[in-house]
């Protein structure tokens, strides 16, 4: 790829990405190095609004599974993460992966005119067998 010029973004569904061995492990790969290199480089992560097109695909299910079972192999004790109170979908997906509530900071949030509470959760592992 040249200097300026942007891939178009790619989206997989679940299934198609964990029917193909090879597509998964370079999703894998990709899922933990463009974190990294965001976070590497000062970035707050985040969106204004979610990307409705990856809605219902369960590639935030994958993404956020692949992310515990690295935290579960390498021994962390609790996986915490935060998120916009009004993003009801990844509010939902936290917690049927067995994420519990543990504070909210109410209006933290600025987005234009509009304030969010910012929403934290935990995966204690400790209380897991």
């Amino acid at each position: 790829m040249t200097s300026g010029m942007t891939a178009e973004p790619v989206i997989l569904d679940a299934k198609e990405l964990t029917s193909d061995p090879e597509l998964e492990a370079r999703f894998t790969e990709s899922a933990h190095r463009i974190p990294a290199d965001l976070v590497g480089g000062g970035a707050a992560l985040g969106w204004i609004e979610p990307h409705a097109a990856a809605h219902g695909r369960g590639v935030g299910r994958a993404l956020t599974a692949a992310l515990i079972a690295d935290a579960r192999e390498t021994g962390i004790e609790v996986l915490t993460l935060d998120a916009r109170g009004d993003n009801t979908n990844a509010l939902h997906l936290y917690r049927s992966l067995g994420f519990t509530e543990y504070g909210r900071l109410p209006d933290f949030v600025a987005v234009g005119e509009h304030r969010y509470h910012k929403v934290f959760y935990m995966l204690d592992f400790r209380r897991q067998s």
